[in-house]
């Protein structure tokens, strides 16, 4: 054999046994795992998410906020006169109803989104039930002193004394209030002060002052009813 086809051979030999040893190899070497996403790189990605949720959630509340009153403003002279009608002209009272509409109004305008179709008969409609249920809580709180201690036609002594008598009984009543209570129901019923202004005398928010006057007024009534039932002052 020539020696030139002797190392030819030889270098085909090769040559294919390197690429039977590369087939195989590669067929019982265990291929490389695929990459795996750590625990802390999890957290790390829902916690991107949970900003960006948050960073989206605030800046829609602001879109909001900021749609809500460019809408308020607009229509807050006419629904200011119509706050002035439902409450018979009370500057006083048709603030603060004009106010607790606005409150209402921000959440509910926030719940939907800020889609209102009507806006102005939708702000009116709120402020309309807000005069309402100020009439009537008006009409109970005044309860005590319109049926207990207003005046006849034609009083007599014994109405005097009886109406003086009845003014002493709810003085004792008031003291005896918790201390809490005590300030606003003074305030309201007595001073006839706003629920606004109790609130900031008081440094409680306008919805607690509200529930402590009907809270201490239940209280005044029910010790009342016993003491002319049973001619004495019951706790």
């Amino acid at each position: 054999m020539d020696h030139r086809d002797y190392y030819g051979a030889d270098r085909n030999f090769s040559e294919a046994w390197g690429d039977t040893y590369t087939i195989v190899s590669k067929r019982l070497m265990p291929s490389k795992p695929p990459k795996r996403t750590s625990t802390l790189d999890k957290h790390q990605s829902r916690l991107n998410t949970l900003r960006q949720n948050h960073t989206a959630l605030r800046q829609n509340h602001t879109t909001l906020k900021r749609q809500f009153w460019l809408s308020w403003h607009k229509h807050k002279d006419y629904l200011h006169s119509l706050s002035m009608r439902w409450t018979s002209g009370d500057q006083p009272t048709a603030e603060d109803a004009l106010s607790a509409t606005a409150c209402k109004a921000s959440i509910s305008f926030s719940a939907a989104n800020g889609n209102i179709g009507n806006e102005r008969a939708w702000f009116a409609r709120i402020l309309y039930n807000q005069c309402m249920d100020g009439h009537r809580r008006r009409k109970a709180e005044n309860a005590l002193s319109v049926e207990l201690l207003a005046p006849s036609a034609e009083p007599s002594a014994e109405d005097d004394m009886l109406n003086s008598e009845l003014r002493q009984v709810l003085d004792r009543l008031l003291k005896d209030l918790p201390p809490s209570l005590r300030g606003p129901v003074v305030s309201r019923l007595v001073d006839e002060s706003p629920y606004a202004a109790i609130a900031k005398t008081y440094k409680v928010t306008e919805g607690n002052a509200r529930k402590r006057v009907q809270h201490g007024r239940a209280i005044l009534r029910r010790r009342l009813r016993k003491y002319l039932t049973a001619g004495e002052i019951v706790e």
